[in-house]
Parts: C-alpha cells; sequence; structure tokens
C-alpha cells in the first residue's frame, strides 16, 4: 500500500470515526431530548391534575359549608319554632328582633349577600340588609318550588336582572315538626350569596407563580357550554361568554362533552393550553385548570438547544463524558425541583385547612427550624411580612433569653414517644417588644418528610391576671392574718374591763333595785343587759378568731362520737323544747374533733333556737360523693328566704331582732370557717315555713396539718 493509500485509508477511517460520532452524538441528543420533553410535560399535567383536585375539595367544602349554614336554620327546632310563631303573629316584635340579629350574623360573618323571609304565599317578610327590596323572578321561582316541595334548595348560578349580576341562592322551607312528621311550609328562608366575594376568588387563586396559569368555571347548556366565573385574560365573562360543545378542539367544550383528565386544546383565546378537567360532585359546574402551552414547553425548548450545543461542543472538544455528566446533573436538578414542587403543594394544601380561621399563631417548620409556612395570625402578632416569616428561623423568634429553654424544649419534642409537648416561653416581635406563648408542638408526617408544627398563643392577659391575682391573694391572706390577730387581741383583752363593768353593774341592781325609782331600776336593767349582750359577743368573737389561730392539729376523728359530744353540750335545751334528733350512719374523717363538735352544737343549736311555734325535729346524716363526705342537717323550722342563703354564713349578720331570737350572728360564720379550715364548703337549701337544710363537704382523704 502506497503512502498515498494509507493517508486515505486514514482519512477514510478518520471520517466513519466521525460520521459514527456525529450519528452517535445525534442519537444521544435526541433520545435525550424526548425523554426530556416527556418528562416535564408530565411533570405539568401532574401539578395541573394535584391543583384541579385541590379546587375541587375546596368548592365541595364551601358548598358543603353554606348548605351547614342553611342546616342551622331548616333543622333547628328553636330556630324554626321562633319562625313559626313570628309568621302567624307578626306583632310579636320581641321574637322579630331575635330572629333579625341572628339573620344579620349570618349576613355579617358569613358575607351573604341577602338574607331574606317570606310566607307561605311567597311574600317579602323580613329582608337583611334593610333597604330597598332585591327580589328577582329566579328567587320568586325557587322560593315557590321550596314551598311547593317542602325540600331545600341550593340554586346554580344565575344572572340576576334586578342586580345586573352573578349570584346563588339558597332556599329552606319553614316547616314545623309534628311528632316524627313534618307539617306544611309556613314560608321561606333565602340564603343569597354574591360569588365575587368568596367564591370567585377562590377559584382563581394558583398556589404557584404562573404568568398565564388560571382556573375556569364552566357548565353544560343545550349545545353550549357556558363559563361561570371571570377569567384572568377577558373582563365581564360570568355567565356571559359562550362556546358550542361541537368545537373539536375547544377545551371547554371537551369538558362539556363529558371529557375528564389531562387534555391539550385551545382556550377561550385561541390560545393552544394543557388543560386539567374534573367535575365538582354534587352540582352541574366542571372544573379547568390550565396554563399556555407556550409557558409549559419553554423549558422543553430550552433543553433541545442544550442538547444542540452540547453535541457542538462534544464533537470539538470530545467533552462526550463531561456533556453526559452536565446533563444528568441538570436531570437531577430538575428532579429535585419537580418534587420540591409538590412537596410544597402538599404543604399548602394542608396548612391552607388548618389556619385560614384560627385565633392562634400557627407555624410549620422544618426539622431546622425554618419556617416554611405561616397563617394570618402569626404574620399580625410579630410583625413580620409573609415572605419574611419564610426566611426566618423559629430561634429568630424567640426572645434571647429564652433560647436555651426552647432548645432544650425541641430536643424533648424530638425524643417525644407522642410526638407532641405543650411549653410556656416567650417570643420576639420585629419590633424587639416581647410577649409570652403557650406553644402546643407536635411532629407531623408529610409525603416522608417530618416536620414540626406549633400552634402558639398569646398568653399574656393570661399571665397578667394570674400575676394580678396572686397578689391579690397574697394581700388578702396578709389582711386575714392580721385582722384574725386583731380579733383575737381586741376580744381577749376586752375580757378584763368588761367584766369589771358587768360586776359592778350587777352589784349596782343587787343593792339598788327597789329603791330607787322606776327610770333607776331601768337604766340598771338596760346596762345589766348591755354588759351581759356585749360579753356574749366578745366571747363568740374570741371563739371566731380562734378557729384558725388555735386549732388542734387534724387526726382521725369519729363523727358518731362528735356528735354525741354536741348533743351532750346541748342536753338541757333539748330536754327544755322537747327536740327529737335523729341520725343516720355518719363516718370517721381526718379533722379537729373540738371544732367539729362546736360545727354540729352550732347548727343544731340553730335548728332548735328557730323553730318557732312547733317540736323541734331534726336529722343528721351523711353520705359519700366523689372525694368527699357530704353532711346534712334538716330540720323543721322557720326557714330562710332564698336572698340571705349567702349572707347568713358572713359575721354579725342577723335575719331577726334581739326581741325575737337571742344570738349575736357569729354561730353560723364560725361554722363556715371550720368547714374551710377542713377544706370543705358549707350551703343551706331552704324555703320559709318548710325548715332548712345545711349542708357541708368534708374530704376522704384529708392532709393532716395543724
Amino acid at each position: 500500500m502506497s503512502f498515498k493509500e494509507a493517508r486515505l485509508k486514514d482519512s477514510l477511517n478518520l471520517l466513519i470515526i466521525f460520521l459514527i460520532l456525529i450519528i452517535a452524538v445525534n442519537i444521544m441528543g435526541y433520545v435525550y431530548y424526548q425523554n426530556q420533553k416527556d418528562h416535564i410535560t408530565k411533570e405539568k399535567q401532574n401539578e395541573l391534575l394535584a391543583i384541579a383536585d385541590l379546587k375541587v375539595a375546596q368548592i365541595v367544602n364551601w358548598r358543603n359549608e353554606r348548605l351547614s349554614d342553611l342546616s342551622f336554620i331548616s333543622d333547628n327546632p328553636l330556630v324554626v319554632s321562633q319562625l313559626h310563631q313570628w309568621l302567624l303573629d307578626p306583632k310579636k316584635n320581641r321574637l322579630k328582633e331575635e330572629i333579625l340579629a341572628w339573620m344579620r350574623s349570618l349576613h355579617r360573618n358569613f358575607s351573604y349577600d341577602r338574607v331574606i323571609i317570606v310566607n307561605s304565599a311567597g311574600s317579602l317578610r323580613l329582608l337583611i340588609p334593610e333597604g330597598q327590596e332585591v327580589f328577582g323572578p329566579n328567587d320568586k321561582r325557587l322560593i315557590a318550588e321550596t314551598i311547593k316541595s317542602g325540600k331545600t334548595i341550593f340554586s346554580d348560578l344565575y344572572r340576576s336582572k334586578l342586580e345586573k349580576a352573578t349570584r346563588l341562592s339558597l332556599v329552606a322551607p319553614i316547616i314545623v315538626r309534628a311528632g316524627q312528621n313534618r307539617g306544611l311550609p309556613d314560608g321561606a328562608f333565602l340564603l343569597r350569596i354574591n360569588p365575587y366575594v368568596f367564591l370567585y376568588p377562590l377559584v382563581q387563586s394558583w398556589p404557584t407563580p404562573s404568568p398565564t396559569a388560571e382556573t375556569q368555571l364552566v357548565r353544560r347548556e343545550g349545545d353550549e357550554v357556558l363559563f361561570l366565573n371571570e377569567l384572568r385574560h377577558q373582563k365581564n365573562t360570568a355567565l356571559a361568554l359562550r362556546c358550542p360543545v361541537k368545537e373539536k378542539n375547544r377545551v371547554a367544550a371537551m369538558a362539556g362533552r363529558g371529557v375528564v383528565g389531562i387534555v391539550e386544546g385551545v382556550d377561550y383565546r385561541g390560545v393552544r393550553v394543557l388543560a386539567a378537567i374534573k367535575p365538582v360532585p354534587g352540582s352541574t359546574w366542571i372544573v379547568i385548570s390550565k396554563v399556555d402551552a407556550e409557558e409549559v414547553y419553554a423549558p422543553v425548548r430550552e433543553r433541545f438547544w442544550i442538547v444542540v450545543l452540547l453535541g457542538g461542543v462534544l464533537l470539538v472538544a470530545a467533552g462526550v463524558g463531561v456533556g453526559l455528566v452536565w446533563s444528568d446533573q441538570q436531570a437531577r436538578a430538575y428532579r429535585k425541583q419537580y418534587e420540591a414542587e409538590l412537596e410544597k403543594l402538599a404543604l399548602i394544601r394542608h396548612f391552607e385547612y388548618i389556619t385560614r380561621y384560627a385565633n392562634d399563631i400557627i407555624l410549620m417548620t422544618g426539622r431546622d427550624g425554618r419556617i416554611i409556612e405561616a397563617n394570618e395570625k402569626a404574620i399580625s402578632s410579630y410583625g413580620y411580612t409573609r415572605d419574611e416569616l419564610r426566611h426566618a428561623n423559629m430561634t429568630d423568634l424567640q426572645s434571647p433569653d429564652s433560647l436555651e429553654n426552647y432548645e432544650i424544649q425541641i430536643k424533648r419534642l424530638e425524643g417525644s414517644a407522642e410526638k407532641g409537648l405543650v411549653f410556656e416561653t416567650v417570643h420576639r416581635r420585629r419590633d424587639g417588644t416581647t410577649f409570652p406563648v403557650e406553644v402546643s408542638a407536635r411532629v407531623i408526617r408529610i409525603e416522608g418528610a417530618d416536620f414540626f408544627q406549633s400552634i402558639i398563643r398569646d398568653i399574656s392577659e393570661r399571665k397578667q391576671a394570674e400575676d394580678k391575682l396572686s397578689r391579690a391573694m397574697e394581700e388578702l391572706s396578709r389582711s386575714n392574718e392580721e385582722l384574725e390577730k386583731f380579733a383575737y387581741v381586741a376580744s381577749h383583752d376586752l375580757q378584763e374591763p368588761l367584766r369589771m363593768v358587768s360586776s359592778f353593774v350587777q352589784l349596782l341592781e343587787k343593792r339598788y333595785k327597789g329603791k330607787l325609782d322606776q327610770d333607776a331600776d331601768d337604766f340598771i336593767n338596760f346596762a345589766v343587759d348591755g354588759a351581759n349582750r356585749m360579753q356574749t359577743l366578745i366571747t363568740d368573737l374570741l371563739a371566731y378568731s380562734r378557729v384558725g389561730r388555735l386549732g388542734k392539729k387534724f387526726g382521725e376523728t369519729s363523727c358518731e362520737a362528735v356528735l354525741d359530744h354536741a348533743l351532750s353540750n346541748l342536753q338541757a335545751v333539748v330536754e327544755e323544747t322537747g327536740a327529737v334528733v335523729t341520725r343516720g350512719p355518719l363516718p370517721a374523717v381526718t379533722g379537729d374533733d373540738s371544732q367539729l363538735v362546736q360545727l354540729f352544737q352550732n347548727l343544731i343549736g340553730n335548728a332548735i333556737k328557730f323553730c318557732k311555734g312547733r317540736l323541734p325535729s331534726i336529722h343528721i346524716s351523711a353520705e359519700q360523693s366523689g372525694n368527699a363526705w357530704v353532711f346534712s342537717v334538716r330540720d323543721n323550722g322557720i326557714g330562710i328566704p332564698p336572698e340571705y342563703s349567702e349572707r347568713i354564713f358572713s359575721i354579725f349578720q342577723r335575719l331577726h331582732g334581739r326581741q325575737e331570737y337571742q344570738g349575736t350572728g357569729i354561730g353560723l360564720a364560725i361554722c363556715r370557717k371550720v368547714v374551710e379550715r377542713h377544706g370543705g364548703k358549707i350551703w343551706v337549701k331552704s324555703e320559709p315555713g318548710t325548715g332548712s337544710t345545711f349542708y357541708f363537704t368534708i374530704p376522704v382523704q384529708k392532709e393532716i396539718k395543724s
């Protein structure tokens, strides 16, 4: 072989190798391009299907909420009864005001355009908001149908001729149930909805940024498809824009023909789009979630030019391996972005349902503390925008002093078997001010990943109330202690001078009674009586002050023995009055036996004293209720008016003059103090002339204390 032939052969071989390399690069580029195209298209299709499902679920929930509002009226016997009574007698102004009140509440809180009540003839009876009547043919037809059939109606979207706007109406009959049967309607209740307030914004909102994406709501009417909502790229389309069902490439026409799922066609502008079609259960509505094909395939064209560029680079620089690695990295990046978008969409769907109307702060964070989503309450409470919160960490919201405690609680949450934890900490607003919060944190799993969901409540008012209560309790305790000391010292120190006054007054009575004139004898009697009453008052006051200060250490006490002791002390008055005292079985309790004797003695003594004109009959019993014994002392005395059932337990409170009944008004106050020292409470049930029953409780297991 000659040199020339060898060179020709080498050139031919190089040419063949180069041609093979070109073919291989083109084949590899084509295969890669098709894979990327299929991948991006599938990704966008899944996104459109997910958004269509989300919109259908939101619309179904919205319709169910509106039907629940209607059920509150039609299935609520109290509301129906009020409407029935007022429709029978419209002059009942009180009923009318009550009905208008909850009608205004429905209008104000649930954004109803009109709340209307009509009678069985279909005549307007009440209208909220008040003013000019807006009562179109559609409403009259719906009301007549409801009254005739006795059934609830959720109307479709319609064009109001009077208001010249799109509306929906919910109508329910007003029927009073008679036993298991329903009566004839007395009238109807109509809730009119302005879809521009909530429904249309709900339909049109899109969870991800997009210059062309939108959601449409349509329904079929005969041979046409009617657009029900306002559209992104064309105004005044609600119940006005139509297209024939027979148009093959029109996406709305496909929906009208019953096509469901992913389709490709043209929209109302004639622009080619990729769309997901899904009907709304329980209605004639069909949801279309669509995006322009130009936007969908823009990344595909980018991939094409990337392949061309890489092919040229590979052929010129023989960088086939580097190009493949780069392509693989690009593919991984797009797959990661796709997974991140799916995760974000799932988070948005989950968070939207639980946070929209929450009164507490709700935050969703990653395991690293990065805030992923926040509700409106969080934005208003911390003073940050939503974007600022999404770029913040939970540690940014902690006050410096509480940061260490927060980290400890998060470690506890991560190791908690229940995956939930409630704790208190201090948060910081954007302006640097702090406020105490109660955090209820929980680990939740979404799409196979763990997140922290925190429900945070501002407890500033509760903390202030607790501080005020603590200070008030301390002040009250101190005041009570000082008052007890004063009462004890005063009553104790008054004993001696009063004893001297009483002795000399009694000596005057003994020596000079009958030797002076009648006025002098009366004056001496008044002085003796006053001294005796003062002596009794001081003795009772001293006994009252000793209940808390000089009580004995608690111990096991038989209430049978305590009652025997009390009756022994009252033996003389029992025999004198002929009182009959009976008892049931009495338990043993932990307490101060001497004070319990005083408690029974005071209650039985009062029962005997306040039994005017009849033979006293008293019964003592006890029964266990939960963790306490409930004792009762029942009598057949004169009784106590209900308005004085609390007052009688206060010190120095008397319901009768001293000429009728003796006493200082301290006995029942001592009873209450004894019962409260034993950890119980005391009260009375009585009616004048029928007797009284005094109740008091003592815990079953009482900690022994002095």
